[in-house]
């Protein structure tokens, strides 16, 4: 279930002074048959954790960096962006790169645990700290097309964390749902409408949230007490994962849309999770098998379709979608691309 629910923290090592000139040709798969009409060829970008994919094919995400010397090897983790094998260090320090938009503009954290974390923003080889709303540290987790970004914020006094949504320079604090004190953004459509988690009534009650013009809208679970929303497209169709029952464990994925929360499944599993959607309602995640095996997968007119894994692999899950239908994610560890063919 680890797989499902946390961002994997796998990375390429690399030589640091040379991370803009490596070129690593990706392999592909393309014999892997999917219960679907449309079949995908699968390709291996390569050891490094891969996050979001834009509509030009660029993938942003973070990469080992060897920044020691031989009596005192050290490596740290860069926001990088790959691009047709070609991996680019961003920002030339501890760094974690989250989300790209359409005009490549990059956002995610400046920092690590040890030192604390900044939400940033790069664009055109520059760098940005987007600050917070308060306290002293931030992580930006999604820019829109308008470069827009949302992620969370500690407030003043490190009291506890907020959602917040970053507009030209200027960063707002989004609140909690009502009787809440914490909560957290994790998507943003082109049309500025934000969506993440909030407590509500205390800390043992999580839910998923959609944020439209100044309110937090409640958007409920799927029978348990937790739910986190992951993304949302430009309809307004918000997915993301919930309990099905208060108090334990077992996490679904569902689509909501029109006021409605659905459940979207499973491979035969206990868990599933979705974490992201194009404009054409084509959701992606990891869905468990009957062996509790995490899979990619793909939701699409009403089916469930099992990306699988490259040959050899075990365990796969799938974290964004482009307008054509490209999934980014990742097998066993390494960024993975499944590709239309």
């Amino acid at each position: 279930m680890r797989s499902l629910i946390l961002s994997a923290a796998v990375a390429l090592t690399l030589v640091a002074c040379s991370l803009e000139q490596t070129s690593t040709e990706p392999s592909a798969d393309p014999s892997l048959s999917l219960n679907s009409k449309r079949s995908y060829t699968v390709i291996d970008l390569g050891t490094f954790t891969a996050a979001d994919i834009n509509s030009r094919g660029q993938v942003a995400g973070g990469a080992f960096v060897q920044i020691g010397t031989p009596d005192d090897p050290r490596e740290e983790t860069r926001a990088i962006i790959w691009k047709r094998g070609v991996i680019t260090d961003l920002t030339g320090t501890a760094s974690l790169a989250r989300a790209i938009n359409p005009e490549r503009v990059v956002v995610g954290m400046l920092g690590d645990i040890n030192t604390g974390v900044r939400a940033f923003q790069w664009k055109g080889g520059v760098t940005t700290d987007l600050g917070t709303v308060g306290g002293t540290q931030s992580d930006a987790a999604d820019i829109n097309a308008a470069g827009q970004v949302v992620g969370w914020s500690l407030t003043t006094n490190d009291q506890t964390t907020h959602a917040f949504l970053w507009t030209r320079g200027a960063m707002t604090d989004l609140g909690t749902l009502s009787g809440g004190t914490l909560s957290q953004a994790w998507g943003i459509n082109d049309r500025g409408e934000v969506v993440g988690q909030s407590t509500t009534g205390g800390l043992s009650i999580t839910h998923a949230f959609r944020w439209t013009r100044g309110v937090m809208k409640d958007l409920g679970t799927l029978g348990g007490d937790f739910s986190i929303a992951r993304a949302i497209n430009a309809s307004g169709q918000v997915v993301g994962t919930s309990t099905l029952t208060p108090g334990q464990f077992q996490f679904h994925a569902f689509l909501w849309k029109h006021g409605t929360m659905a459940d979207l499944g499973t491979l035969g599993g206990p868990n599933s999770d979705a974490r992201g959607i194009n404009a054409a309602g084509q959701v992606v995640g990891a869905a468990e098998t009957v062996d509790k095996v995490s899979h990619a997968v793909l939701w699409q007119n009403g089916a469930l379709i099992d990306l699988g894994v490259i040959a050899g692999g075990n365990e796969s899950s799938a974290f964004s979608i482009t307008p054509a239908g490209d999934v980014l994610g990742e097998v066993d560890g390494r960024a993975t691309l499944w590709t239309r063919r």
